[in-house]
């Protein structure tokens, strides 16, 4: 019984590897058909590429040589056109260069024409410029003289008026209003350095003594400030004796005007016409010399006096 089943199972195994025989024949069949089949698809395939490669490797020669006959022909005519482009570039300089040197001809010229103009012109106006100014040289000399013999004449008339208005307001015995009198502010402001009105001003002043009345005595201009007094005498015509007179009179003033007492006295002696000596004589009294100087009235010895 064993022995049976050994049998059976042997013959099942027989036929099992029959069955894996066979079908490992067929699969070594089929494989055979595809490598067969693969080798001729491999064949067929590397032969259709050859042939392709061959092809592109043809139209490639093709191509480079068309490339290389377009190139030589782009090469020629850009050479062509280069060279072409040169040559107009060298006449356009030519003719530029041409034109360039017409121009500076022509603008040498002008400017040479341009320069003798303004050479011509200015030599024109130089001269123009020139006759003008000796013409206003001349008016002006001419109108200079004039004028300086205008104001000489206007200078000689207005002394000689002075004189004769002295004269005749000497004659009316209006002397010290008329002449003197108008002088003595502005000679104080002027030499003395008085700003401030006089205190009194007074003309033709006649007075008594303060202690004996029966004296009695005339001043001619008094000008009365705050530290000073100026004290006028004037005279138609100057002399010695007359200075000596005002002088010895000065020291009397305080006891006419005691009221003053302290103030300094500022003396000036006035005439028409004073001569050079007794100018020097009443400089050595220390007497301020009023006359005529020019067209006006003026202190001649301020300085030789000593100021104030």
């Amino acid at each position: 019984m064993a022995i049976l089943k050994t049998e059976e199972r042997l013959s099942e195994l027989e036929i099992t590897l029959q069955d894996f025989i066979r079908h490992t024949n067929r699969s070594f069949t089929q494989l055979n058909y595809a490598i067969i089949d693969f080798k001729n698809e491999t064949t067929d395939f590397r032969e259709r590429s050859e042939k392709s490669m061959a092809e592109f490797k043809e139209e490639m020669r093709v191509g480079r040589e068309e490339s290389k006959k377009e190139m030589h022909s782009f090469i020629e005519r850009s050479e062509k056109s280069m060279t072409e482009f040169k040559e107009e570039m060298r006449v356009g300089r030519e003719e530029s260069k041409k034109e360039m040197h017409s121009f500076i001809e022509r603008s040498e010229k002008s400017m040479t024409e341009f320069k003798e103009e303004m050479r011509v012109g200015r030599q024109a106006s130089e001269k123009s410029m020139t006759e003008f100014k000796e013409e206003m040289r001349v008016g002006r000399q001419a109108s200079e003289k004039s004028m300086t013999e205008f104001k000489e004449e206007m200078r000689t008339d207005r002394v000689d008026l002075n004189k004769k208005w002295g004269e005749l307001a000497n004659k009316m015995g209006t002397l010290v209003e008329d002449i003197v009198v108008p002088n003595i502010i502005p000679l104080a402001e002027k030499y003395f350095g008085v700003q401030q009105e006089p205190e009194d001003f007074m003309v033709r002043r006649r007075k008594k003594h303060s202690k004996d009345k029966s004296l009695r005595r005339e001043f001619d201009v008094i000008a009365v400030y705050e530290d000073m007094i100026f004290l006028n005498e004037t005279k138609a015509t100057a002399r010695q004796a007359y200075l000596d007179q005002f002088v010895e009179s000065i020291p009397a003033f305080f006891e006419f005007f005691p009221e003053y007492s302290g103030r300094k006295i500022v003396p000036i002696f006035a005439s028409l016409y004073v001569n050079e000596d007794t100018v020097k004589y009443a400089t050595q009294k220390g007497i301020y010399v009023l006359a005529t100087k020019g067209d006006t009235m003026d202190i001649l010895n301020f300085e030789a006096v000593g100021g104030i």
